[in-house]
């Protein structure tokens, strides 16, 4: 499998879930500008972006938060004409520590969360408590 749509909530304003085209070669996340708008992400930068193509066009960048399967971070998100997709690039998957794995069509997290580093933690104590 080559392509891969997961849902992911963008929040600005306002927050959305959404489809979003996971793409490795995009080095920002991109939402369209009708998206942006309803959730209230203000493109307050101009940015130089080159496209799939090769064309260079000048979006608005903002900011966002961004979460996937639990895990959120503060992303920069270029500004596309409306009715384009969203798309997850690769600077946001960093910032949430997954990577992709294309043959099984999922995310798969770098490290576990803190939260099941601590559970884990707490059930290996209880278990060498059992065992003295």
């Amino acid at each position: 499998m080559g392509i891969l749509h997961i849902p992911i909530t963008i929040t600005g304003d306002r927050a959305a879930t959404v489809m979003a085209l996971v793409d490795t070669g995009a080095a920002l996340t991109v939402i369209p500008a009708d998206l942006a708008a309803k959730l209230g992400i203000k493109g307050r930068h101009a940015y130089r972006a080159r496209l799939a193509d090769g064309r260079v066009r000048v979006m608005k960048a903002g900011t966002a938060d961004i979460k996937v399967k639990g895990r959120n971070a503060p992303a920069t998100v270029l500004i596309s004409p409306a009715g384009s997709n969203v798309l997850l690039g690769a600077e946001t998957l960093e910032l949430l520590e997954f990577s992709v794995d294309l043959k099984h069509g999922r995310l798969r997290a770098k490290w576990p969360t803190y939260s099941l580093m601590a559970a884990r933690s707490t059930a290996s104590r209880e278990t060498r408590r059992r065992h003295r």
